[in-house]
């Protein structure tokens, strides 16, 4: 049985200079947006609470990506979770709709938003 030599390489993470909050009706959001080491860009955009929604695919440019999350802003706004379940959408019909948003994503939101309820 041969090992392998240890790994010495560092990877560094390459942040993108669009990386920045912006604000949308009342609510802020943090883009982040960094290489993937294999010379395309992800996408991470953090709400006030500190949910993380990464969408799936990886941009070819940090433009792209920053497009993107302007265009699913202006699209869906930031309150579409909320709106959308308070209309009578079901969990599923959101994913479907949806389709960068994880299911994990959706049920840390609505635990978050059931236990700032009962403490208010």
């Amino acid at each position: 049985m041969t090992s392998s030599p240890p790994v010495t390489e560092e990877f560094v993470l390459k942040m993108s200079p669009l990386c920045q909050s912006l604000t949308r009706d009342g609510k802020t959001v943090k883009v982040e947006i960094y290489g993937d080491g294999a010379d395309k860009w992800l996408l991470e955009v953090v709400d006030e609470y500190g949910n993380s929604t990464v969408w799936d695919d990886a941009f070819e440019s940090e433009q792209a990506a920053f497009d993107e999350v302007l265009k699913t802003i202006e699209e869906e706004g930031q309150p579409a979770l909320f709106e959308n379940l308070e209309g009578g959408a079901t969990v599923e019909e959101f994913l479907e709709w949806f389709p960068g948003v994880t299911r994990a994503q959706v049920e840390a939101v609505l635990e978050y938003t059931q236990r700032s309820l009962k403490a208010a």
